[in-house]
């Protein structure tokens, strides 16, 4: 258990490492002045109860005379009283930024947790990452992350709780050491039984974590299907599918507070160890007042403590399986963490593919392929489902890394160059649509530094025949629903192949990108297409129509090249 803490928050804390040790300073120094605002009554009330005439052999006199000696101050009920109103102000002071900074560490674990989860997501082999459903990713993101970084406050706000005890009970041993055995050993006690109720709330968190995992994707496969559960009137069926999730994580849920609000029982175990402690004092050690009194004191500050250390400790393990979860994905295998790409070049030449094979989960999708792909030519790649066309896509697109074989690109020196430095162009036949303006959503994928202008833009609307129809609109700023949603499917592919035309793209890439639209859509599309020069285009398709486009047609038949026209 301790190994899991360390790794889930051992990286966040070097990463913040001036951050932390400033808090660590913070908590350590409030707690220190918390304790020591209440202990120093002990000394004022002691001094008027023996009329100054204090007892040097006691431990705290000790302490206390010795510092007035160090700053030449007589020492007297007022100089004593000005003593403990300094350190409460002082505590005040420090606890204002104890908490300013504490309360932080959840916006900032979180914040430090969807930043590594996103370049996971981002930069990780695509066919790796894209194993992975998609409402598992988005629920790792929203819903872990944020318990992830809760995490990260609770277990700091626990170190600081244990401070606090650990402080509490050394002024407890100054008042007098011979009660320290007997609160300790409460203490102890009190730690025992949080650890044991805390291994249930571990089990019922990876619960939890994994109801939570059910439910959203639950959701996504509810919300996907809207359409055809009306049409199957399968409402109920769903609806009471989502109950149960509900149910089943309304029962986890309770056990964990069960388990955490089982020390409230403890309060009657705390009055017995007060009293018991109350009587010892008196009868035994006979102490004077003013210390019984400051001894209780601290101990019912010291109760409450214990008790929010139970609390802690338990909403800490039923949020442990969340980290975990994230941990898992992100250190599950070595992928680079570097954005900057090479810089990109003007020209490809010709790309090569040399004995291509590629296996999936020991499935040989392509096998031993060879192909040569050169610019301002337009190859057609068609065959029947599964005869691994998408895939020959991914694999030259980059996506996918050969099992055998490899591709070659070379630029106009005839030299080899990496696939990420080559402006390459992708469109599938459902097309990316971003929740945005027009202008939003042509720009998407255009991170160099050129500045497009409206011309430009509008040239790339005119192209595919979209410009006159956002025009009665808003243009540019037209703002298109999520997934096109105020858009046809023609619409939608149309805007997503304008983004071909606000530069030029050495590689382009179009996959089935033509079979859910109309023959308008297509044949403004071929149009489009057919005005590209000095590109390699690639068009995966069972369309007769871009095949009669094409200058080079690949057929592909039990993962290997059937022939080529």
């Amino acid at each position: 258990m301790k190994s899991e803490y360390l790794l889930i928050s051992r990286e966040f804390a070097i990463q913040n490492k001036r951050y932390f040790a400033f808090l660590t300073l913070m908590s350590f120094l409030s707690s220190f002045f918390s304790v020591s605002m209440i202990a120093f009554v002990l000394p004022v009330l002691n001094f008027i109860e023996v009329n100054g005439d204090i007892d040097t052999a006691k431990t705290y006199w000790t302490i206390i005379a010795s510092f007035f000696n160090t700053i030449n101050l007589e020492m007297n009920v007022y100089t004593l009283a000005i003593l403990n109103l300094v350190i409460v102000f002082s505590f005040q002071v420090i606890d204002y930024f104890r908490l300013i900074y504490i309360q932080n560490l959840y916006p900032l674990g979180m914040k430090y947790v969807r930043q590594n989860l996103m370049t996971k997501y981002l930069l990780d082999d695509f066919l790796n990452i894209n194993s992975y459903s998609k409402s598992s990713l988005v629920t790792l993101y929203s819903m872990h992350a944020s318990e992830y970084g809760n995490l990260f406050y609770r277990m700091f706000v626990l170190l600081f709780l244990i401070v606090q005890i650990l402080l509490f009970t050394v002024v407890l041993s100054l008042i007098n050491f011979s009660l320290l055995f007997l609160i300790t050993s409460y203490i102890l006690i009190i730690v025992f039984v949080t650890l044991k109720r805390g291994k249930y709330a571990l089990k019922s968190g990876k619960e939890i974590a994994n109801i939570n995992d059910q439910i959203l994707q639950r959701v996504t496969e509810t919300i996907n299907a809207l359409k055809i559960s009306k049409v199957f009137n399968y409402e109920k069926t769903l609806f009471n599918k989502s109950v149960k999730d509900s149910d089943l994580l309304l029962r986890e849920s309770m056990n964990v507070h069960k388990n955490a609000s089982l020390i409230t029982f403890i309060d009657t175990f705390n009055f017995i160890f007060l009293m018991s402690t109350l009587i010892i004092s008196y009868k035994y050690f006979q102490l004077p007042l003013s210390e019984i009194v400051i001894f209780l004191f601290l101990l019912f500050r010291l109760v409450p403590i214990l008790k929010q250390f139970n609390f802690e400790k338990i909403e800490i393990n039923a949020k442990l399986e969340s980290a975990l979860k994230i941990k898992r994905l992100v250190d599950e295998n070595d992928y680079s963490t570097n954005f900057d790409y090479r810089d990109k070049i003007n020209s490809l030449v010709k790309m090569n593919i040399k004995n291509v094979s590629f296996k999936y989960q020991n499935h040989n999708v392509l096998t031993d392929i060879t192909l040569q792909f050169e610019p301002s030519k337009h190859y057609a790649i068609k065959g029947r489902s599964g005869s691994g066309k998408s895939t020959l896509a991914d694999l030259i697109l980059g996506l996918y890394k050969p099992s055998k074989g490899n591709i070659e690109y070379y630029d106009d020196k005839n030299k080899l160059i990496d696939i990420s430095s080559v402006y390459k162009f992708y469109m599938s036949q459902e097309p990316f649509i971003l929740n945005g303006t027009v202008r939003d959503n042509l720009l998407f994928g255009s991170n160099d530094d050129l500045t497009y202008t409206e011309s430009t833009l509008n040239d790339a609307l005119r192209k595919v025949d979209l410009e006159s129809f956002f025009i009665q609109l808003q243009g540019l700023d037209t703002i298109i629903d999520e997934n096109g949603a105020n858009l046809s499917g023609g619409q939608k592919q149309r805007l997503a192949l304008a983004r071909l035309f606000i530069r030029h793209y050495d590689l382009i890439v179009l996959d089935e990108h033509t079979s859910a639209i109309d023959e308008v859509s297509i044949k403004i599309i071929n149009e489009a297409i057919k005005s590209i020069r000095k590109s390699i285009i690639i068009s995966i398709t069972h369309d007769s129509a871009v095949m009669e486009n094409a200058d080079v047609i690949i057929e592909l038949k039990n993962s290997r090249v059937n022939r080529k026209v």
